[in-house]
């Protein structure tokens, strides 16, 4: 497991690693990339403002550390989000979970 903890001006930084862990942990292409992989990573991030996109792949878990939810904001235009994992229909709903993101 992976643990990175961000603090406001890590903008550079966080969106490389944000990148990086997507390119093996989620995705669609190819489809459900990730799904199965061995790798975990946490992504932490201290109060403040960040201007980079997170996207949350499989077992990966996103966590504000302030004490209130508006003590970690997300300025990009995406922030923090998830694409639904699969594009085939039968699959449904289960490829969004083993993704978390709190704040």
């Amino acid at each position: 497991a992976s643990v990175h903890v961000f603090s406001p001006g890590d903008d550079a930084a966080c969106a490389s690693v944000a990148a990086s862990i997507f390119s093996t942990n989620g995705g669609k292409v190819p489809t459900n990339h990730g799904q199965f992989v061995s790798s975990r990573h946490a992504l932490l991030f201290k109060p403040g403002a960040y201007s980079c996109a997170v996207p949350v792949g499989f077992y990966t878990q996103v966590l504000g550390l302030g004490s209130s939810p508006d003590d970690v904001v997300f300025t990009d235009s995406k922030g923090v989000y998830s694409e639904q994992g699969a594009a085939l229909p039968t699959i449904g709903a289960l490829d969004s979970f083993w993704r978390s993101a709190e704040n």
